[in-house]
């Protein structure tokens, strides 16, 4: 057969083939299988093995594992003694050695900062004008008839002077000695007639064109607020305007030692893992609390707990001077030194000096650039933050309201956001100080609101106040996200931080069922609490009637001869100008009267009229029927003798009074200390005294 033929038959064939083999092997390997016996009987050997060994198991093997003990004779009451009988120290302990303490190593843990209580709480009574806001604008002062011109009349036999000097020579009082040869066209009984605004009055013929109205020198004022034409109403957003009002109070002012807190807090958390000095580990203050007692009847000593009584805190203080005041007077305390949440904004006083109840002996007046400057003169000092935002605060702002809610008050160039947080800044104010001033000034106020709040302070008591400061809590943030880990605090932290927790979440467990939108923020306690200062010194409040000194006359003394002894003898007593005022509430200003007292002198007095100042226009009213009730006696007159250091008569000794006041104290007055408001009020200027 052909080769290729046959090859050609087995690529043809192949599968077959292959069949075939795999079908040959299986009928092998069945019929393999077939050949083995068979297994579905139980072997019997096996099952043999097993029960024997089951029971071997299950027989009782005791006694050939544990063996048989003997009975011990053992005397329990001698035994019991002798565990009960003291060791001798001596004799059981000599061998062992000491334990060791080794101590735990927690500086790497955050620890609560220690925070330290304010400093010197100084208390002053106040009683001036300040401007409210007002709808209309209209005081019952604006509508008085402006006050007559003064009348200084020239003495006819004394020679006109050439001198340019402000003021006469000595023996001339009560008159001007400028020369008035300047003054054409003028008759010479008008030529002493001062304190008048001159333009306008001569008409094109040489006529009076009419009298000026009288206005006081702005310099002259005592403040540094200005008067805003119109205001803003935060509830409406419509114009309001500024009157004013009488304002008593008593102001309070303390130095929190603002380095000392902030190296605390720097100490307590700067060694830890995860310190942020940024936006958490350092000072953020949030609020303060005042609280005041009454000691009219008891000692400071005597102060119990209970006698303190919660006054205002800053939330009050914003609102009222965002919603009543009239802006604010300019700040006099550098800004290194202030925080918007500790140091309140002044009052817009008007004809007031404000400085005796807005500053601190402990607070300085120039900013530290402007101190280290003066240890190197040579260095230049620009200081871009001391005169920012330095004005009233509240002026031009344009808010539209429906209502009125403090959290939403705020103000331009500076002032408090308040949305939750300070200022601008979600966490607050925040940054590294690289060098913390050492204080920060607290201010606040407690007026008398008598119509709205009946814990305000009374006329004719005495109290005490203290005040203590609110820190954001480091290691209990406000914000949630700032929650330091637990495992970084400190056990006591970790202690007080876990009890704050479950209070916060007990809080808002109701809001969540309610499925309510509020944060766990509000819930969160994050304030920590100074310690409170030490008592101020008692305070009242100060009574409606104000006493200024002027000069002294001193008595004319004679000498007699009598027995070859000189005795001085008085020929006449002691005088002294003052200016005595009540703060009238209808009128909403200062009414002043000028006495000549004696000793012995009440000081009141009425009048047919008598000129008084609108403290918003600075412009001099007549206020007709002036009485002024005043219960405030002299008692002694002193100084007004020239010095005896000079031989001019001009310089003499100033002027002292002691008086009787109306609340039943003893005070000095000055001459010195009342020198400007007693010019003011005496119109001195324009009476060229």
């Amino acid at each position: 057969m052909d080769s290729n033929k046959i090859k050609d038959l087995a690529i043809r064939h192949v599968e077959k083939v292959i069949l075939a083999i795999f079908a040959v092997v299986s009928a092998f390997l069945v019929y393999q299988a077939m050949q083995l016996p068979e297994f579905t009987q139980e072997p019997t050997r096996l099952r043999d093995d097993a029960t024997r060994v089951k029971n071997e198991v299950d027989d009782d093997h005791t006694d050939a594992i544990i063996p048989e003990r003997e009975a011990l004779a053992i005397d329990i009451v001698e035994r019991t003694k002798r565990t009960i009988k003291p060791v001798d120290i001596k004799v059981g302990y000599a061998q062992i050695a000491p334990w060791i303490e080794v101590e735990r190593n927690d500086s790497f843990k955050r620890r609560d900062p220690e925070l330290f209580a304010p400093l010197k709480l100084q208390m002053k009574s106040v009683i001036g004008t300040m401007a409210i806001r007002s709808k209309d604008g209209e005081y019952d002062l604006a509508k008085l008839e402006p006050a007559d011109p003064i009348v200084v009349e020239e003495k006819k036999e004394r020679p006109r002077r050439s001198s340019r000097r402000g003021r006469g020579m000595a023996g001339d009082e009560g008159m001007y000695g400028e020369e008035m040869s300047g003054m054409m066209g003028m008759d010479e009984d008008m030529s002493g007639m001062m304190g008048m605004e001159m333009s306008g009055m001569m008409g094109p013929e040489g006529s009076m064109a009419g009298a000026a109205v009288r206005r006081l020198d702005p310099k002259n004022k005592y403040s540094l607020y200005s008067v805003p034409a119109t205001l803003t109403d935060f509830k409406t957003g419509g114009v309001m305007k500024p009157v004013p009002t009488v304002a008593r109070f008593i102001a309070g002012t303390a130095a929190l030692p603002h380095k000392a807190i902030y190296e605390s807090f720097s100490k307590s958390l700067a060694d830890s893992s995860n310190y942020r000095p940024e936006d958490r580990d350092t000072p953020k203050y949030w609020n303060f609390q005042v609280q005041r007692a009454d000691v009219t009847d008891k000692s400071v000593d005597q102060l119990a707990e209970g006698d303190w009584v919660d006054r205002k805190d800053r939330e009050f203080h914003m609102k009222i001077a965002a919603i009543l005041w009239a802006g604010t007077a300019p700040e006099l305390v550098p800004v290194d030194y202030r925080d918007d949440l500790l140091t309140m904004w002044i009052p817009p006083m008007l004809m007031e000096d404000y400085s005796g109840f807005a500053l601190h002996p402990m607070i300085p007046m120039l900013t530290k650039l402007e101190l280290k400057a003066l240890e190197k003169p040579e260095t230049i000092v620009e200081d871009p933050w001391k005169r920012l935002g330095e004005g009233g605060i509240f002026e031009g702002i344009d808010i539209k309201r429906t209502d009125v809610n403090l959290n939403e008050v705020g103000r331009e160039g500076g002032m408090m956001m308040e949305s939750g947080y300070q200022m601008n800044s979600p966490f607050g104010f925040a940054g590294v100080e690289e060098d913390p001033s050492n204080y920060k000034l607290i201010r606040f106020f407690d007026f008398d609101y008598s119509s709205f709040d009946n814990l305000s302070p009374k006329p004719g008591r005495k109290y005490v106040y203290r005040v203590r400061v609110s820190v954001k809590d480091p290691n209990f943030p406000d914000n949630p996200l700032l929650q330091p880990a637990a495992k970084t605090l400190h056990p006591d932290a970790y202690d007080r931080v876990s009890e704050l927790q479950a209070k916060a979440e007990k809080k808002y467990a109701p809001e969540r069922a309610k499925g309510t939108r509020r944060s766990i923020s509000e819930f969160r306690d994050f304030e920590r609490w100074t310690p409170w200062s030490e008592p101020s010194a008692p305070v009242s409040l100060p009574t409606e009637n104000t006493v200024l000194a002027g000069p002294v006359v001193p008595p004319s003394i004679k000498t007699l001869n009598f027995r070859n002894r000189s005795i001085p003898y008085a020929k006449s007593e002691p005088t002294v100008k003052m200016v005595v005022s009540k703060f009238d509430a209808a009128l909403r200003t200062r009414v002043p009267m000028q006495i000549d007292a004696t000793e012995g002198t009440v000081l009141s007095k009425t009048a047919e009229s008598t000129d008084v100042i609108d403290p918003l226009t600075l412009e001099i009213k007549k206020l007709p029927n002036a009485k002024i009730s005043n219960r405030s006696t002299v008692i002694a007159i002193d100084g007004g003798n020239p010095l005896a250091i000079v031989s001019s008569d001009d310089l003499k000794e100033p002027g002292n009074v002691l008086i009787f006041k109306d609340n039943g104290e003893l005070d000095v007055s000055n001459e010195v200390d009342d020198l400007q408001p007693y010019r003011i009020y005496s119109f001195a200027d324009e009476k060229g005294e």
